[in-house]
């Protein structure tokens, strides 16, 4: 995608992208690797959950590549039973002869991936009916655990499932959040309706947790869930 920046032509002057900017990619990918962690509380308690016989789906806007990759790297593949999220992009001609490992490599082990329509974005209430629907849930025995009270929260409550907010991963309203939508891939209108969502009131979340475990504080889970 680099190479094909009009702006980049020049720095570039007919030479690859992953060589021009490798002191980049590599410190991008080290910064990576050093921050991207689960919050604490989290494996401990979805290792409890697990144990108890309940399901745990992962619900994300994130594409297939990256969310295999955090789910792999956080040692999430086989803890969570199924991840929904958008197919990748199609990936340019040549490029699989690019990647350091085979796509094999890529892909999760023991998590089902499934995926939901293209061009659906959180909130999508439809999305989530389907979701209870497509593996035989009931909404009466769902909880709906997301950080964001518009995409998330009231998301589950017009689906009618039980909602927890989880108010420690908020970042939304950081100084890094605004730099994150100016280099971000996101074209000006969703960049628009992130901030609609963003002005349509006050949510009030059914339950809110500080840390992770404290679901289980909230919630007695067993093979129904």
């Amino acid at each position: 995608m680099i190479e094909e920046i009009p702006s980049l032509y020049k720095v570039l002057d007919g030479r690859p992208a992953t060589r021009v900017f490798e002191p980049a990619i590599r410190a991008y990918g080290e910064q990576r690797r050093k921050h991207l962690k689960l919050y604490n509380g989290v494996a401990e308690t979805l290792l409890k959950i697990k144990g108890s016989g309940a399901q745990i789906i992962g619900y994300t806007e994130s594409m297939a590549f990256y969310s295999n990759y955090r789910i792999r790297r956080l040692g999430l593949d086989g803890v969570l039973d199924v991840v929904f999220c958008p197919k990748d992009h199609i990936l340019p001609k040549g490029i699989e002869d690019q990647r350091k490992y085979p796509a094999k490599h890529y892909e999760l082990d023991h998590t089902v991936q499934r995926h939901t329509p293209q061009g659906s974005k959180k909130p999508d209430v439809d999305v989530l009916e389907s979701i209870i629907e497509e593996l035989d849930l009931t909404k009466e025995r769902t909880v709906y655990i997301g950080d964001n009270l518009m995409k998330d929260i009231a998301m589950a409550q017009d689906c009618g499932v039980e909602d927890v907010w989880a108010a420690y991963g908020e970042a939304h309203e950081r100084e890094s959040y605004e730099l994150l939508k100016k280099v971000t891939h996101w074209t000006t209108e969703d960049v628009i309706r992130e901030s609609e969502i963003k002005s349509k009131g006050d949510i009030q979340a059914t339950h809110a947790i500080a840390n992770f475990s404290d679901l289980l504080k909230l919630f007695k889970f067993d093979d129904k869930y």
